[in-house]
């Protein structure tokens, strides 16, 4: 069987073939196809990004952990978990990512 490698590039090339490595060609690259395939049914789905997230001001992050405004901005500073959702936008302005805060509401507790 010659090298396959010139078809990928020239597909016309295949007419340079005979009968008989056209059909070992054809059962190559079915096979080669259906691996390729099975690869992409077992790669993890891409996460699609939500559509809007919404950036929340801090007393919003407060109420819902039931916390002080003070207590949300130690943790936005001194957790590394928190700094992932935590959005500084100017010198005095903090938001935090209601996308982000979800994910993190949701992962299992040590």
């Amino acid at each position: 069987m010659r090298d396959l490698r010139p078809f990928l590039d020239d597909p016309v090339g295949v007419s340079t073939l005979t009968a008989d490595e056209r059909a070992a060609l054809t059962v190559k690259v079915a096979l080669l196809a259906s691996a390729l395939a099975s690869c992409q049914a077992l790669a993890p789905a891409p996460k699609d990004p939500p559509a809007t997230d919404r950036l929340l001001k801090v007393a919003e992050v407060a109420k819902r952990f039931g916390r002080s405004v003070d207590w949300v901005y130690r943790k936005a500073t001194t957790d590394p978990a928190w700094r992932a959702f935590t959005r500084r936008e100017g010198r005095r302005t903090t938001r935090f990512s209601e996308a982000g805060l979800a994910r993190y509401l949701g992962r299992p507790r040590a």
